[in-house]
């Protein structure tokens, strides 16, 4: 190990003829140490006037570090590799060909491994590929083998790994750079997103790095991909690429499948400003409550579509629209609403869950017709014809709050008031006093 190259060299051509060198090189790879033995190889070489490319080179430099920093497993692997690796570039040397035919087997049989390093366990796996394109970064060397230890990470959703390791590459790494150009194309995109496993913010990097190229690969994969999991990262992946994905998501709402509308609508909702060129009030008459409720919110966004939009949320048969538009309508309730509510919920009783709910917005109405249903509402005649508060639930309650916020003065509510506010009952008093 002490000896100069040069030395070695001097001393293998003094050894006699190309198979005692051979011989004596095939010998000492089997006695001598790693490093020792690539110097002597490196030696032979020159000595028989063969050739090894840099990049070999550089890989058996790589096993032999392995070989000699390992631990366990690790470094017997390394060090069987490194030995098995030299013998069969050794016995190739017989060949004309510069690069011999044994050699190049070696590497293509290395390439089309499936996959990349075959490790017992996937952690394992994964890091011995990271490993594998982290050398090649190193020793800026192109090849089938790093190639593929890529397109594996890739296909595995460790997007955010190869990015990473692009970025912490060598400073003037060529190889970092075809890399890069490669993987932010608009097709990888659709190729991560259609991976078992999905990476979500690395999926958003590849997107902004790619820019709107990468817009509608998303798209589709949004439309597409059978996975409830997927199609949720790449949804939230869209809504952080900003306003410019609103009109291709308005281009889609075209299709007939009732989902993709959905997605869709939910998307335009995120943007903000929302895109033209539609109207959200066609998605509120669509056959699915799934369609309708997440036309609702973008409605109501637009442009003159408010007071139509609460019209018809509040009209629905769908529970949860018709709470969605109750909701919305405590941020100002546009004229003829309050007619709606009184006789949807009030007179004709339907979704008696969401009676107090629809009490309360009633705080927006001044109409006479408003005020005598809430008093019927909280307040009830005896059979002697004395006036009595109603028992303390959640509709009375609410009749009691928006009369003392409307009609406080109104002789004909002041009375119901005045014996709320003696009840004994705390939840009635608060009501009538029209505190939370």
């Amino acid at each position: 190990e002490q000896l100069e190259p040069d030395t070695l060299r001097r001393l293998l051509q003094l050894g006699g003829e190309f198979a005692s060198r051979q011989k004596f090189v095939l010998a000492a790879n089997q006695a001598l140490t790693v490093e020792a033995v690539l110097k002597l190889l490196k030696a032979a070489a020159g000595a028989s006037e063969q050739t090894i490319s840099s990049s070999m080179v550089r890989l058996l430099a790589k096993l032999s570090v392995h070989a000699d920093q390992g631990s366990g497993p690790i470094r017997e692997s390394a060090h069987e590799a490194m030995r098995e690796n030299v013998e069969e570039l050794i016995r190739g040397w017989e060949l004309r060909d510069p690069n011999p035919e044994s050699y190049t087997l070696i590497l293509d049989r290395l390439a089309r491994t499936a996959p990349v390093l075959s490790p017992g366990t996937r952690k394992g796996h994964v890091a011995g590929t990271v490993r594998l394109l982290q050398m090649g970064l190193e020793l800026d060397a192109v090849g089938p083998l790093v190639e593929k230890a890529l397109i594996d990470l890739m296909d595995e959703g460790r997007v955010s790994q190869v990015l990473e390791v692009l970025d912490r590459s060598p400073g003037g790494s060529q190889l970092a750079g075809q890399l890069m150009a490669m993987i932010t194309r608009p097709e990888w995109i659709a190729r991560a997103a259609a991976g078992s496993e999905l990476d979500e913010e690395g999926l958003a990097e590849l997107a902004s790095r790619i820019g709107s190229p990468a817009i509608e690969p998303l798209l589709h994969a949004l439309t597409e991909s059978d996975s409830r999991t997927v199609r949720r990262k790449v949804f939230e992946c869209l809504t952080r690429m900003g306003p410019e994905v609103g009109p291709a998501a308005v281009e889609r709402l075209t299709d007939p499948r009732w989902f993709v509308k959905r997605n869709m609508l939910g998307l335009i909702d995120r943007m903000d400003p929302l895109p033209g060129g539609f109207s959200a009030l066609d998605f509120l008459t669509h056959e699915d409550e799934r369609v309708r409720r997440e036309a609702f919110p973008v409605a109501v966004r637009q442009s003159g579509n408010r007071a139509r939009a609460l019209q018809l949320a509040v009209g629905d048969s769908d529970e949860r629209l018709a709470r969605m538009g109750l909701l919305e309508a405590r941020n100002g309730m546009p004229p003829g609403l309050d007619g709606l509510v009184r006789k949807r919920f009030l007179e004709d009783g339907e979704l008696p869950d969401l009676h107090p709910l629809a009490i309360r917005i009633l705080v927006g109405s001044r109409s006479p017709e408003t005020r005598d249903l809430l008093l019927r509402v909280c307040a009830r005649r005896s059979l002697l014809g004395r006036l009595r508060i109603a028992d303390p639930d959640p509709e009375v309650l609410a009749a009691l709050w928006v009369l003392a916020k409307n009609w406080s003065g109104d002789p004909s509510v002041s009375s119901v008031l005045g014996l709320a506010r003696s009840s004994s009952e705390d939840a009635i008093r608060t009501a009538a006093h029209g505190r939370e």
